[in-house]
């Protein structure tokens, strides 16, 4: 009996004003894959939207079509983070019954700094020392500073390079935190990296689809401010290079297993002081370029993704 396949995979607008607005996937690469699909013989229902899902007595529903019957559900757009919104919901709740990937909860893993950066420490990977604590706590941010010596606040969601702030001084670290969580509110948990003397041209980040490591990219100058951070204001991608891999390949395979999460990328960073690699960062939307497709000569992104698919359905 064939697998019933559900899909939401948007196409990527370019011209759409932010990550969150458009789909992830260009229009080229979704035909090749639906062709591929076709030439499988497969049957599949698209546009089945995670927003626009329903739930009765446990069961999912989109429109006419009851999402729990089906056997795989694919979907892949960049969804605003947030593990108790309304489709984080309704994918938790599918994959009680129905194979989901990417795995929501691997997802929010990936998404969520300290629970990430716990996971990798736990499993022995190293990352950028961290801490988290209550912005009334500010004797621990002024302890963490004098010890550190330099540091990065950074939002606990991931969100493209926006909202990271490297500090050091401890004037401009409080005036931070008393700024981000004002006296008559509740405090708000910070979360903060120890900053890594590191070097760029070293830099490498990863994308793995499935349990293929696909490539490693380098971003290009452009898109690095002060000469340690990478921004892209409009989450458009863009401007890499490719990278050999190899030299933190193990490192972003474990760590890939370590959260549990089926696409997912790793920047890695060369510690001029440790005089090795580690992660930094955690991408669950991990820089998909089709010149380093190429380059990797592993296959095109349509045909990782419909590999990756065929995994959950043979």
């Amino acid at each position: 009996m064939k697998k019933r396949i559900g899909l939401y995979l948007p196409a990527k607008d370019v011209s759409a004003p932010n990550l969150h607005s458009t789909g992830a996937v260009p229009q080229q690469v979704l035909s090749e894959f639906y062709a591929l699909l076709d030439k499988e013989g497969l049957a599949y229902t698209t546009n089945l939207h995670p927003m626009n899902a329903t739930v009765r007595n446990g069961k999912v529903y989109c429109g006419d079509v009851c999402l729990s019957d089906i056997d795989v559900f694919f979907w892949y757009y960049p969804m605003i983070p947030d593990r108790e919104g309304y489709e984080m919901s309704i994918l938790r709740t599918l994959a009680t019954t129905t194979t989901v990937i990417p795995n929501p909860e691997g997802l929010y893993r990936g998404l969520d700094k300290l629970t990430s950066h716990t996971l990798l420490r736990a499993a022995g990977i190293p990352t950028a020392d961290f801490a988290l604590f209550r912005s009334d706590q500010l004797s621990e941010a002024k302890h963490l500073l004098h010890a550190w010596g330099s540091l990065l606040l950074k939002p606990s969601l991931g969100n493209l390079g926006r909202g990271i702030v490297r500090v050091e001084s401890e004037q401009q670290l409080l005036d931070i935190i008393q700024y981000a969580s004002p006296a008559l509110e509740k405090p708000t948990p910070i979360f903060m990296e120890r900053f890594e003397p590191n070097d760029i041209e070293q830099w490498i980040s990863t994308t793995i689809i499935g349990d293929t490591l696909v490539y490693g990219y380098r971003k290009k100058a452009e898109k690095i401010v002060g000469g340690w951070k990478v921004y892209d204001e409009q989450g458009t991608g863009g401007a890499t290079d490719y990278i050999d891999p190899a030299p933190v390949a193990e490192m972003a395979m474990r760590a890939k297993n370590a959260l549990g999460a089926d696409i997912i990328g790793f920047d890695c960073i060369y510690s001029t002081e440790k005089q090795s690699y580690l992660i930094v960062d955690e991408n669950t939307f991990p820089g998909m370029y089709e010149h380093c497709f190429a380059q990797a000569g592993k296959g095109s992104w349509a045909e990782l993704f419909f590999s990756f698919l065929m995994i959950h359905v043979r």
